[in-house]
């Protein structure tokens, strides 16, 4: 297994260090399960933002983003950017002033469980952790790649080296070490994507070459994308609806549940939705930018070539490269532990199954099972959008739709649901 070690893998691997570092720092005093699933319930409110922000922007986001904007344009990034910022927003501005019975579950499985009875529990728990497996393995597929553009080094070994680092902090230490790490992830690919638009601008002619290769081209002609009696944007339109509906996955439905009270919930929602709706026009900004002076460019080729561009720049491809890792782990350590919860707090407790006495043990050995077999999913074929459709399409049909009509006092039976 060959290992590259220059300035850019040595940033990175420092990254990666005190990832680990912070995580296990901060994961002392856990002692039970509320604990570790929702912690005190005293976080402020700005990092209840940097956490939803940093679980909800994730690795594949980098790279779908990039691509997708570079081969698709105008067409790709209205759908992308309005559908997080609506999403995210919906919570805070609707539902959010209706969740104050929710406050403090430790999963979204319990919630339900509550309103619906034992049966309904156990289902929420499976379909959870199906669709939260399927996010974590997407991004130790995102995890791999980095790993192979810093080291030189098989990508499988990459996935290995990312789950250990990741799983040990999320096992141990539970939403306090999730959210620590979450605030410093946060803030670090916050400041690398403004970077890396500056790189590419800086490195283009004009930026007046820029605006006159957009508006020469269909993809960016906003009479063409938005003329909705056309198949194209028809189909846009309905990707933008999907999208754009909360689907109270098992991570922010966390994030809800570790608050304070509705107000927080609120103020941290509409916050995070603004902020993430920029991350994603920054994101599709450098797609666009890439396919304005490189339009040549396959939309498997965009990452790579931006990678292999930055390494003009002693240390950028490492912070670029540290940058991206951020998003996969901010992401990564929020599904094991809430997935973790979901397993040991409502399917095995409701089937009266126990692998040790203490809970809190078996939720954190449950913990490296998920990453473990995360890392095997992860290693499959098959590109990250199957992967994400494979995952969603077990928890949204299923548990999504019974519980957005229960936050509006639609409850049914426990055997309709």
């Amino acid at each position: 297994m060959p290992f590259n070690l220059t300035p850019d893998s040595i940033i990175f691997s420092l990254f990666l260090i005190a990832n680990l570092a912070l995580g296990l720092f901060s994961s002392r005093g856990i002692t039970t399960i509320k604990e570790y699933a929702v912690g005190d319930r005293k976080f402020t409110t700005a990092v209840i933002v940097s956490t939803i922000v940093a679980t909800w922007i994730g690795g594949h986001d980098f790279m779908n983003s990039l691509s997708e904007a570079h081969k698709n344009g105008l067409n790709y990034i209205w759908v992308l950017v309005l559908a997080d910022l609506t999403c995210i927003s919906f919570v805070g501005y609707i539902f959010s002033a209706r969740m104050g019975e929710f406050l403090g579950k430790l999963s979204i499985a319990e919630a339900m469980g509550g309103m619906f009875g034992r049966h309904v529990r156990i289902i929420t728990a499976i379909c959870g952790f199906i669709g939260v497996a399927g996010v974590i393995a997407i991004q130790f597929q995102v995890a791999g790649k980095l790993t192979h553009y810093a080291f030189g080094i098989e990508e499988k070994y990459g996935i290995i080296i990312a789950a250990i680092i990741v799983t040990s902090y999320s096992a141990l230490g539970g939403i306090k070490a999730v959210t620590f790490t979450d605030v410093i992830q946060f803030i670090t690919f916050s400041i690398t994507i403004p970077l890396i638009a500056y790189f590419l601008l800086h490195n283009t002619e004009t930026t007046s070459y820029v605006t006159e290769s957009l508006s020469n081209n269909p993809l960016y002609d906003y009479t063409i994308v938005f003329d909705f009696t056309r198949p194209e944007p028809m189909q846009a339109l309905f990707l933008f609806l999907f999208l754009a509906i909360p689907d109270f996955s098992p991570t922010i439905f966390q994030r809800i549940s570790i608050a304070k009270d509705t107000l927080q919930v609120r103020q941290s929602f509409i916050v995070a939705g603004l902020i993430c709706g920029f991350v994603q026009a920054m994101l599709c900004c450098i797609g666009v930018i890439l396919f304005t002076t490189h339009p040549e460019l396959e939309s498997s080729d965009v990452v790579p070539y931006l990678v292999a561009q930055s390494a003009i720049i002693v240390g950028f491809k490492g912070l670029i490269l540290a940058g991206v890792m951020s998003m996969v782990m901010s992401t990564v350590d929020s599904c094991i532990n809430c997935s973790s919860v979901l397993i040991v707090h409502d399917f095995c407790k409701s089937l009266n199954i126990k692998f040790f006495k203490n809970e809190l043990v078996s939720t954190r050995i449950v913990a490296v099972l998920i990453g473990t077999i995360a890392v095997l999913i992860s290693m499959k074929e098959g590109s990250i959008l199957e992967l994400l459709t494979f995952s969603s399409s077990f928890y949204m049909p299923i548990v999504s739709g019974p519980f957005l009509m229960a936050i509006f006092g639609f409850r049914s039976s426990t055997k309709s649901v």
